[in-house]
């Protein structure tokens, strides 16, 4: 059957044939039939839409017609669909200024009345005229702010679905240990495809490691950064986020709310145990603060501190270590380098025993690493920069494994940038520390890694840029297309892939 596809997307258009040409038809999209027509979507629901698309495009094509429509839905706007809503956002054809004025709209609504639900309504006109319509919703939420993210929906930066395991980590299967290689078989066997093709690490990494390569790893262990107290006087709620050591017991730090917060405004935390001054606005809005305490600040943030997880992570960890690499050691990042939380001592341990040997650095991962390329010219992107530290031993490790043709395989993205921000032309290594701004993107020429694993990234953001440089754009797109496909865990508690 020759059937007409009513869309102008591409991934729905493909998704389409896949599917149908399977079973022996053959799919056509309206631009190719010539079908310009824009139907008018006066339907109050999403069902109704479709079956609009549908006969439209079906009268004007006499053929068997598909069409869909689909909508952002959120609960604390009485479930109004989101940045097409006129009610709420007005700017029809405009994702940009729809995203920004639903975010505005949602800048009060407390992080657990951010529900919202993706739905989708396909309308089938059949050879005889009749119609079968169907709806399926995906639950999820509204983020804080726009994240980097386009799979063909204006309000895919704003939708966390939770379909995508980058949330409730306690419904992982494996969310009472770290990794794959803990689960027992028949928790294996339920990730089905999953756990056969990417995460038997346990299992597929050292059949890729040969005697003599080397591992490096990101010591850095991520600080309980997240304090929350009260603005002095009054005792209005605040948050700081801890970034970067200044010194003299001042910190850079990310603040809420900032407009409470300016230069020489006050505040506490752990009733009075730690108090602070905020001493200095900076340019990018970030605060310098001034911390008061007594004894060493460190004890003190174990004290009152909370894991900095990311905003798409909603639950608190019952077990702060789940945010930390098990060979975890020099405090100071801001996030946690999240391709080592795949890592256990047995599996390092069974890497060892077969001639690999391993090295550490430290680089203390900051928050500019996530941010997102804004620029049309990727050159232009105003890279971050963050403390990293390569080791006299490790250093020495390196260069004998490339002496005697062993590789060096990095885990994680912050080891690979630790490395070529101090590698010499030829690969060679000194121990080096210092601030990095490395920007890695296609078209660099890496110096010293031969191998990276690295969890699935944000679109748009430096690191899919680094992995694309690595693996080229084109198996890079290959490779998220298949995790998307068969439902991979994206970002921090997500699946890994390696890449050579």
């Amino acid at each position: 059957m020759r059937i007409c596809a009513a869309t102008g997307n591409a991934g729905k258009l493909r998704e389409l044939r896949r599917i149908l040409e399977a079973q022996g038809h053959e799919v056509v999209s309206q631009k190719e039939l010539g079908i310009t027509i824009e139907p008018d979507e006066t339907g109050t629901t999403f069902e109704a839409n479709a079956l609009i698309k549908a006969e439209t495009i079906c009268k004007a094509s006499g053929l068997p017609t598909i069409a869909d429509d689909s909508g952002l839905c959120v609960d604390a706007l009485d479930g109004a669909p989101g940045v097409y809503s006129a009610r709420y956002c007005g700017h029809h054809g405009d994702d940009e200024a729809n995203n920004d004025k639903l975010l505005e709209n949602m800048k009060d609504v407390p992080a657990g009345q951010r529900g919202a639900k993706f739905v989708a309504a396909v309308c089938f006109i059949l050879p005889t005229g009749q119609h079968l319509t169907c709806r399926g919703e995906c639950p999820g939420r509204v983020a804080f702010e726009r994240l980097a993210g386009d799979y063909g929906f204006g309000y895919d930066p704003l939708f966390i679905p939770d379909e995508c395991g980058v949330g409730k980590t306690d419904k992982r299967p494996n969310s009472e240990g770290r990794s794959y290689a803990q689960l027992t078989p028949d928790e294996k066997d339920a990730i089905s495809h999953r756990g056969n093709a990417l995460a038997e690490m346990e299992k597929e990494l050292p059949e890729f490691l040969k005697p003599g390569d080397c591992l490096i790893l990101n010591n850095s262990r991520v600080l309980p950064a997240r304090l929350l107290g009260q603005r002095l006087p009054g005792g209005g709620a605040c948050e700081v986020l801890l970034l970067i050591d200044r010194g003299e017991k001042t910190w850079e730090c990310i603040v809420r709310p900032g407009k409470h917060l300016r230069k020489g405004a006050k505040m506490q935390f752990g009733g009075g145990e730690l108090t602070a001054e905020v001493t200095d606005v900076l340019p990018d809005g970030n605060r310098m603060v001034k911390f008061n305490y007594e004894g060493i600040f460190l004890e003190v943030l174990e004290r009152l501190g909370k894991m900095p997880l990311p905003p798409y992570i909603k639950e608190e960890l019952a077990d702060q270590e789940r945010y930390q690499t098990v060979y975890s050691k020099v405090e100071g990042s801001a996030a946690a380098p999240t391709a080592g939380l795949h890592f256990t001592p047995e599996l390092l341990e069974k890497i060892q025993k077969q001639g690999v040997n391993i090295g550490y650095v430290t680089l203390h991962v900051g928050l500019g690493t996530f941010r997102p390329v804004k620029e049309d010219d990727i050159e232009q992107h105003d890279m971050h920069s963050e403390y990293c530290v390569i080791p006299l031993e490790t250093a020495a490790l390196i260069n004998e494994t490339r002496k005697n043709g062993g590789r060096v395989i990095c885990v994680g993205t912050t080891s690979c940038r630790t490395l070529e921000s101090w590698a010499q032309e030829d690969g060679h290594m000194e121990p080096s520390a210092g601030w990095t701004n490395i920007y890695i993107y296609p078209g660099y020429r890496f110096k010293v890694m031969d191998a990276l694993i690295t969890n699935f990234h944000l679109p748009q953001s430096t690191l899919i840029m680094l992995v694309s440089a690595l693996a080229g754009r084109e198996h890079v797109l290959h490779a998220y297309e298949e995790a998307v496909k068969e439902r991979y865990r994206f970002f921090s508690f997500g699946d890994s892939m390696l890449l050579y």
